[in-house]
């Protein structure tokens, strides 16, 4: 029953409680502006902030007090966490007293972890065209920039069901003539340089890995910071680090 209702296509429009149309509208007033003059650059936004983070512990106090100071530091309007091992119902109120009122969430299935996407909807409106087992498809549209589709992915370990998520990927690829970006954990690597540890032959995995990314026509945005973000936390010549977590766009979203 549970992956019936995960894999049945789930479509929602979101509004923002303040629409962001009518902010320019009083702004224009208070301004004296026409319709046909040109807003002030300074009150429109450029960018869209978004967290993508793979924690565990998000139930735990220290996590909250992290949150809190990250999210008003660098004033984020999208968060994506992955892992959580929380329930919603556990964590909602304290979510939305920061703002990030709207949510989307995937229970664990199939071995994949659930994905949970949080947004405020006065900063940034947000439409679920697909809520299934590691991924959520999302389109973020807002005044001052062309709508674009969000791939929220969390890959299974399992084999069949990761070829299920490249699939996917690759319909959106074939469907979608858009701008589009994924925040992911793959739980894959594409070259000896996204891995540390002992030597074990991985050939033919990267290379898989690498062609079902160029057969998406997705480019690698690459990263500020640790290269390497996962560790098995092992001591010695045990302990391994892999760069699983990617953000991957196409040039339509690059440009």
């Amino acid at each position: 029953m549970l992956r019936d209702i995960m894999n049945r296509l789930t479509v929602v429009s979101m509004t923002p409680l303040v629409p962001f149309v009518k902010r320019v509208n009083q702004i224009r007033a208070i301004l004296d502006l026409n319709d046909d003059s040109q807003f002030p650059i300074p009150f429109m936004m450029h960018s869209v902030k978004i967290l993508s983070w793979n924690c565990r512990r998000v139930g735990k106090e220290r996590f909250q007090r992290a949150f809190e100071d990250i999210l008003r530091a660098h004033k984020l309007e999208i968060v994506v966490l992955m892992e959580t091992k929380v329930p919603s119902s556990q964590l909602g109120n304290f979510f939305s007293h920061l703002s990030l009122t709207m949510s989307e969430k995937v229970e664990p299935v199939g071995g994949a972890s659930e994905l949970w996407l949080m947004w405020d909807p006065t900063l940034v409106t947000i439409s679920i065209h697909q809520s299934i087992a590691q991924v959520i498809h999302a389109h973020i549209s807002r005044l001052d920039f062309d709508e674009w589709l969000f791939l929220v992915i969390y890959s299974s370990l399992n084999p069949s069901n990761r070829d299920h998520l490249w699939d996917n990927l690759s319909q959106v690829r074939d469907n979608y003539s858009h701008g589009w970006m994924a925040a992911s954990d793959l739980n894959d690597f594409s070259s000896t340089l996204e891995r540390r540890g002992r030597h074990i032959d991985h050939c033919n995995i990267t290379r898989k890995f690498r062609e079902r990314i160029n057969k998406c026509e997705l480019i690698d945005l690459g990263y500020n910071g640790p290269r390497l973000t996962w560790n098995n936390k092992r001591k010695g010549l045990t302990n391994t680090k892999i760069r699983l977590n990617k953000a991957l766009a196409n040039t339509q979203w690059t440009s």
